[in-house]
């Protein structure tokens, strides 16, 4: 009889042990410890944080529109909402001038213009929508000196609520370029990038290309960007790759 209890406990504990092993097993299947951040994620950060914070623009970005139907003239003048000085914009600041503006139409072409600190002046056209893009950081030295005798009354144009844009800068990426081809290591420092680790900036415009050579054995990890390039007036769309190891 007491063999018999003492066969019957032995089962009854082997499938207890059975039952736990399973239990425990089930659990580290459906749930994933929490894992610190990997490396190469934290330098992959860490090098698009620098590259946007050291390569980026803003722009201020007004849009209006305008009804010349009754002008003669071949030009006429607005006033524009515009403050020059002393200005911040993103938490960054600057001076905005006559050399820091400049005007597209609805189809972001460039248009021929002339600022002050009151006035905009255009030339008469067909065109009813126009953007006033504006900076703190750049000179884009598109304005033209010219003069105009007509004057749009208040209610024959109208200025739309600004709005912000940040692209990369090619003079700020080239400026970039040379940091990293002259002084590498000074730039991972400045940057906090970890010195024990390498990273390339490379773009679809191959002259801004930031390049190492990877060593063969190496660990790479990479991220994709799409992002807008701001060269010579122009917004061109590019593809960023960042490589870290």
């Amino acid at each position: 009889m007491k063999m018999k209890k003492r066969g019957t406990s032995s089962i009854e504990m082997i499938i207890s042990f059975a039952i736990f092993i399973a239990f425990l097993t089930a659990i580290f299947f459906f749930i994933k410890p929490i894992r610190e951040p990997s490396v190469s994620t934290t330098t992959l950060d860490i090098a698009e944080n620098a590259l946007i914070s050291n390569g980026e623009i803003v722009f201020g970005i007004v849009p209006f529109t305008v009804d010349v139907s009754e002008v003669s003239e071949n030009c006429f003048v607005v006033q524009h909402p515009l403050k020059f000085g002393d200005l911040e914009i993103e938490e960054k600041n600057g001076i905005l001038n006559a050399e820091r503006v400049m005007v597209k139409n609805s189809e972001l072409e460039d248009v021929t213009f002339n600022v002050d600190s009151v006035n905009l002046i255009l030339p008469k056209s067909s065109e009813k929508f126009y953007y006033i893009y504006y900076t703190i950081e750049e000179d884009l030295n598109k304005a033209q000196p010219s003069t105009c005798p007509t004057i749009l009354p208040a209610d024959k144009y109208s200025f739309s609520v600004p709005r912000i844009e940040e692209v990369l800068s090619y003079n700020k990426l080239t400026q970039l370029k040379s940091s990293y081809n002259s002084d590498y290591e000074g730039l991972k420092r400045e940057w906090n990038f970890p010195l024990e680790n390498d990273f390339s900036i490379t773009f679809s415009k191959a002259e801004l290309n930031m390049e190492h050579e990877i060593p063969p054995e190496a660990e790479v990890f990479s991220r994709e960007l799409d992002m807008k390039i701001f060269q010579d007036g122009e917004f061109v769309r590019v593809k960023v790759t960042l490589k870290v190891w």
